[in-house]
């Protein structure tokens, strides 16, 4: 019950900062209705990038292939 109350004061305040933003730029106060769709696309591109990059054991990027652990030393 406790855990309900606090998602209902999270979508308080989305609602309110997007009302606040909407007095002062053009964006909408709807688009609120946007945000979870977008905080759970946000989410499946994180995951989808990390199996992917654990799967491989590396990352392509611009057509170029790059271990892990050559990766993790340029860290370092």
């Amino acid at each position: 019950m406790k855990s309900t109350w606090l998602c209902l004061v999270a979508l308080a305040a989305i609602l309110g900062i997007y009302v606040g933003m909407s007095w002062e730029s053009d964006i909408p106060a709807y688009y609120v209705v946007l945000h979870p769709i977008g905080a759970v696309l946000f989410v499946y591109i994180l995951l989808r990038s990390m199996t992917l990059t654990l799967a491989r054991g590396g990352v392509v990027w611009r057509g170029t292939f790059y271990p892990l652990e050559a990766l993790r030393k340029g860290m370092a």
